[in-house]
């Protein structure tokens, strides 16, 4: 008996501490699944739990739960609005609030857009008659760094325009499309043949070949519960992997 109770001490021991809570509603979890299986597989190890809302919820439903039990931190795995995530941080002073968005407040798990934009371009290789379509929102700098990364793999030829600019694509035998759903129609049209390098959940023309990037859940676990801790201030950048698109 006495054995037994000190297996049952030891999780109790390493779950003691405070306590984490990552808030989610069904689109998050569609979204990054491998977030809240990584979360969830700290447990009974550490002291975290997952809070599901209803679909959509935003200020109302996620100020309710953390008023009803607050955490020591809550990680928020909901679309709000910067206002909103002003009025949290105002309403619970003294909860951690950790956010997946960048923007407003002290600490955020985000994805780094550039690196993974370049995980995909050393990923392809050397390409040949390259197209690259930068979203509207992109720097000039970021979209400098890309084309210097595209071109050290020893691209023959890599034409660029900014969204909603976008000239001829007969010619491209390699296409990064870095766009999303507003120019899906365009690659669409294009075919099978280009091979198109894209977001998560780009749309393609059936049979059409590529890389994209997802979270990579190797020490995903380690990664979120070393973010949610006192003290860790910032945009922490989750790490990624590249997949090819039949493999979403």
């Amino acid at each position: 008996m006495r054995l037994a109770g000190w297996f049952f001490l030891v999780p109790c021991l390493f779950s003691c501490g405070p306590g984490a809570v990552l808030y989610t509603d069904d689109v998050f979890a569609a979204a990054a699944p491998e977030i809240q299986r990584a979360w969830e597989s700290l447990a009974p190890f550490r002291n975290v739990r997952t809070h599901p809302l209803p679909e959509g919820a935003g200020l109302a439903e996620i100020s309710a739960a953390l008023k009803a039990d607050p955490p020591s931190t809550a990680m928020i795995g909901l679309a709000l609005a910067p206002a909103d995530r002003r009025a949290l941080m105002t309403g619970f002073p003294h909860v951690r609030l950790v956010f997946f968005q960048t923007g407003v407040g002290d600490s955020q798990i985000v994805v780094n857009r550039l690196e993974a934009w370049k995980l995909v371009a050393r990923a392809a290789g050397p390409t040949s008659a390259a197209a690259v379509l930068f979203p509207a929102d992109t720097s000039e700098s970021e979209r400098a760094e890309f084309l210097a990364v595209l071109k050290s793999q020893g691209d023959s030829a890599v034409t660029s325009w900014v969204w909603p600019e976008l000239g001829n694509l007969a010619g491209a035998k390699t296409i990064f499309q870095w766009v999303g759903a507003p120019a899906d129609s365009r690659f669409l049209a294009l075919g099978p043949g280009p091979v198109v390098h894209g977001l998560p959940g780009t749309v393609r023309a059936p049979g059409a070949r590529g890389l994209t990037w997802k979270i990579r859940e190797s020490g995903l676990g380690d990664f979120l519960w070393n973010t949610v801790q006192p003290g860790t201030k910032g945009s922490h950048f989750l790490p990624l992997e590249t997949v090819p698109t039949d493999h979403e």
